[in-house]
C-alpha cells in the first residue's frame, strides 16, 4: 500500500466517524440577551445546522447533553451561568463547543424571576478553557478573511463586523483577517483543542447587522460548527526502524486518534520504499 492509499484510508475513517452524524444542540432560550453580538435568529441556525433547540430547564436537566457532539452559544460573549455545571461537565467529557459572536464566555448572565441579568464581564468562566484576557482590536477596513493555510474549508465567506477582539491563551487561529501589506491583523475565528478530546471554535467578533443571516454568515457558521463537531484528533505516523536496507519493506503505523476512546481509529500497514 502506497502513502496516497495510506491516506485514503485514514480519510475514509475520518468520514464514517460518528462524530459526522451526530446530533447538533443549541442552546435557544427567549428574553436571554445577545452581549457584543447581534442576534441570530432561529431560522439562520436552523437552515445551518439543522439543530435540536434547548431552553435554560432543559440545558440544566440531567443527561441533557449525553447524546451531543456539539453544544452552541448564540449569545456572544453571554454565558448562561445557571447552566455553567452542566456545560462545563459535557467539555470535561469530550463534548464540543461553538460560540457565536462576542468575547467567549466573558459576560455571565444569571435569571432572576422571569428576567436575565448580566453581570460585570470577567474570566471566571473563559479560564476554564485557559483563556485569559481579551479586548477590541483595530482591524483595516479593507482586510479580507481567509482561512489558516493548510486548513482551507468548502467555502471561504466574506466576515462583515462592526468589532473584531483578540483572545489570549491556550488556542490558535483558525481564520484570519488580513490586510493590504499581508499582515494578519486578527483572528474572528479561533479553536482550542483541549486535552478531554473536545474542541471549541468561536467566532470572536461583533458581525454587522445581518450577517449571520447572510449566505456569508450562515457559511460561516456552518463550516465553524462542521470543525468544532470534530472533536480533538491526533494523527501521528511511525517507522519501525529508522534505516532500511536496499528494496526492504519499511513498517509503518498510522495512528488517528478522536476526540472519545470509543471514536478511536487506528490504521497500521506496510509499503515497499519509493524508488527501492
Amino acid at each position: 500500500m502506497n502513502i496516497h492509499a495510506l491516506m485514503r484510508v485514514v480519510l475514509v475513517l475520518l468520514l464514517l466517524s460518528p462524530a459526522l452524524m451526530a446530533q447538533v444542540v443549541v442552546f435557544w432560550q427567549p428574553g436571554f440577551p445577545t452581549v457584543a453580538s447581534r442576534p441570530v435568529d432561529r431560522a439562520t441556525l436552523s437552515a445551518a445546522l439543522r439543530p435540536t433547540f434547548v431552553d435554560l430547564k432543559a440545558l440544566q436537566a440531567a443527561g441533557a447533553l449525553d447524546k451531543a457532539e456539539l453544544l452552541v452559544l448564540p449569545y456572544g460573549s453571554a454565558v448562561p451561568a445557571d447552566a455553567w455545571k452542566a456545560i462545563e461537565d459535557y467539555l470535561q467529557h469530550g463534548g464540543n463547543l461553538l460560540v457565536l459572536g462576542g468575547q467567549p464566555l466573558h459576560v455571565p448572565v444569571t435569571q432572576e424571576g422571569t428576567t436575565f441579568v448580566e453581570g460585570r464581564p470577567q474570566d471566571t468562566y473563559a479560564r476554564s478553557l485557559d483563556l485569559r484576557h481579551t479586548y477590541e482590536v483595530p482591524v483595516a477596513p479593507d482586510a479580507h478573511f481567509t482561512w489558516r493555510q493548510g486548513y482551507d474549508f468548502a467555502m471561504t465567506p466574506t466576515v462583515e463586523a462592526e468589532k473584531f477582539f483578540t483572545v489570549e491563551g491556550g488556542l490558535n487561529g483558525l481564520g484570519y483577517m488580513v490586510d493590504n501589506t499581508g499582515s494578519r491583523v486578527a483572528a474572528p475565528v479561533i479553536v482550542i483543542d483541549r486535552k478531554t478530546g473536545s474542541r471549541v471554535v468561536c467566532l470572536d467578533f461583533q458581525p454587522a447587522a445581518g450577517y449571520w443571516a447572510s449566505e456569508a454568515g450562515r457559511a460561516l457558521i456552518r463550516e465553524a460548527a462542521g470543525y468544532a463537531r470534530q472533536g480533538s484528533t491526533s494523527l501521528s505516523v511511525e517507522t519501525l526502524f529508522s534505516a532500511l536496507r536496499p528494496k526492504e519493506r519499511p513498517q509503518i503505523t498510522v495512528q488517528l486518534q478522536q476526540a472519545k476512546p470509543q471514536r478511536a481509529r487506528y490504521v497500521s500497514s506496510s509499503y515497499p520504499r519509493q524508488g527501492s
